[in-house]
């Protein structure tokens, strides 16, 4: 984002997760790396995020279509605490408002805003009616998943002579790794050429 002002709504919301929330917030943005470039330079609020540790990451789906370097730095996946959700849930959530294009589609402003604030507050409610069993449903997953996985990974890293903070290294080596290739090998390229040329 290259001036300020198209970055400012999202300035605010940044702005305003750190006056809520305070320090060590996750943020799921579908540009997140690039808008991490843009907070940082903030004068307002660059200071104010490194100093409350803000951390900002791309959705999980966006995630995949970035570079692996970008993966390596901003995917929920490596990221300590980001926890199970996908940071998809603002796709679903403007994803099922289209369900109101119909309605709204020849509506005069007002009756516009009015369809779609009755449609957000009905699903407020019902995601507070199920909100009690979201919760428990993602408990139980993280406890299954502790239980099942705890066991295989203690086993395959004493079957491969390895410990745990050896693998928390590893996504550390691999951008190491990929920052220092300034040109991409020549048996890549040579590679890429052959493919071509088939």
């Amino acid at each position: 984002i290259s001036d300020g002002f198209s970055a400012k709504y999202g300035l605010a919301v940044v702005g305003h997760l750190l006056d809520t929330h305070g320090k060590d917030v996750n943020l799921g943005q579908d540009t997140g790396c690039a808008f991490s470039k843009t907070v940082n330079s903030s004068p307002l609020l660059g200071d104010k995020a490194r100093k409350y540790n803000l951390k900002i990451c791309v959705n999980a789906f966006h995630g995949y279509a970035h570079s692996r370097l970008c993966q390596l730095s901003f995917h929920p996946l490596y990221l300590p605490g980001a926890g199970l959700s996908d940071l998809e849930v603002m796709e679903r959530v403007f994803s099922s408002s289209n369900s109101t294009a119909r309605i709204n589609r020849y509506a005069s402003p007002f009756h516009f805003l009015q369809s779609l604030d009755l449609h957000f507050q009905q699903w407020d409610e019902d995601r507070y009616g199920d909100l009690s069993t979201f919760l428990y449903q993602k408990y139980r997953q993280a406890i299954t998943i502790i239980a099942d996985y705890t066991p295989a990974v203690k086993e395959l890293c004493s079957r491969l002579a390895i410990t745990e903070s050896d693998i928390n290294t590893w996504p550390e080596c691999e951008r190491s790794f990929l920052m220092s290739l300034k040109e991409e090998p020549d048996e890549r390229k040579l590679s890429a050429a052959y493919v071509r040329a088939l």
